[in-house]
């Protein structure tokens, strides 16, 4: 009896391997969620200057929306009655001005850091399952 249920075990074990080894096989249709860049942006990172700035950035892809904004350590995804959906849309949320132009670029405003220390703003953009994001840092101004 107890010479069966080993040869169930490694049937049962074997199985379970061949079958993880079909979800790594390449030839087979590509797997849901893996998708490529399909926002194309010209940048993801940028500085300004402690004083009021702004930075132009555009994308490649037209299929895209904004997904959330952060300013250091707070994160804003509260972007009720903004259609996303839209071609051009503006959002203003604590020191940042994030505008869709158009369906290529990107307008964002950050006021003047006065807080003393540097600040980093996050925003994260979404395109279906495709995740992007761009970075801007901020010198506090100097006293």
């Amino acid at each position: 009896m107890r010479r069966y249920l080993q040869l169930i075990l490694l049937a049962f074990s074997l199985i379970a391997l061949h079958s993880c080894d079909l979800l790594n096989d390449d030839s087979e249709e590509e797997l849901i969620g893996k998708w490529d860049d399909i926002i194309k942006l010209s940048t993801k990172t940028a500085t300004l200057e402690s004083s009021e700035g702004s930075v132009t950035i555009t994308t490649g892809g037209t299929w895209w929306w904004l997904a959330s904004i952060s300013v250091n350590d707070h994160h804003y995804y509260d972007f009720d009655g903004v259609d996303m959906e839209s071609s051009s849309y503006s959002i203003q949320r604590d020191c940042v001005t994030f505008q869709r132009v158009d369906e290529h670029t990107i307008f964002i405003k950050v006021d003047e850091n006065s807080s003393g220390t540097k600040r980093t703003i996050s925003v994260s953009l979404q395109a279906g399952d495709y995740f992007d994001g761009i970075t801007l840092t901020q010198e506090p101004t100097k006293n």
